[in-house]
């Protein structure tokens, strides 16, 4: 199947529960996959949901971290849903589990039946702390598939990037292929991601 974007557009931005889309009455495709992009402030979603989708500003890229507070819906093609969630570890940010966070991440898990996927995002040069594994014992518990994007690679040496990937396959305890190294500047990890995406659309 080509993978070729023709349309890629903002849907709309949900602060509270009561602002979820009735995405029935927005797409016609009862079973189009729903896609969350979940990470942490500054790793780097907006700018890898516009190289992914090849769309310069549809996704905004600020340079103030934690930024975006709402759940943010793109409609691709009418063939799947972009949900960039806000950002978190960042003072000031959306607190992952925090009282407002948690709301919007269970009505969104809730509110939406069929297939839904994740997109785990995480800077390839942090390490992963509690809270990144709170966050994380909350999303595997949806019993959602999760693929893990190590972002900013392009700031690994080639010769380390393959031992990264081992600690981050460990660390998630995940199997090798649910871990893709990823740069939005020189598009490394681009292929594998839209052939993840071929084959659940």
């Amino acid at each position: 199947m080509s993978f070729v974007i023709k349309n890629a557009n903002y849907l709309c931005s949900v602060w509270k529960k009561e602002d979820f889309p009735d995405l029935r009455s927005i797409i016609s495709h009862n079973d189009l996959p729903i896609i969350a992009v979940i990470g942490r402030s500054n790793s780097g979603k907006s700018s890898f949901i516009n190289t992914i989708l090849e769309r310069k500003n549809l996704a905004y890229t600020s340079s103030s971290p934690g930024k975006t507070r709402s759940l943010n819906f793109y409609n691709v093609d009418d063939k799947f849903i972009f949900v960039d969630f806000p950002g978190y570890g960042y003072k000031g940010a959306a607190s992952p589990l925090s009282k407002d966070w948690n709301e919007l991440a269970n009505h969104f898990f809730y509110q939406y039946e069929g297939r839904k996927y994740i997109l785990f995002l995480i800077d390839c040069r942090r390490k992963v702390d509690q809270l990144d594994l709170q966050l994380l014992d909350f999303l595997k518990l949806q019993m959602v598939p999760i693929l893990y994007i190590l972002t900013k690679i392009d700031k690994v040496p080639k010769t380390k990037i393959s031992g990264v990937k081992s600690q981050f396959v460990e660390t998630f305890s995940c199997d090798k292929s649910s871990v893709i190294p990823y740069s939005s500047l020189t598009k490394q990890g681009k292929e594998d991601v839209i052939s993840y995406l071929k084959k659940i659309i």
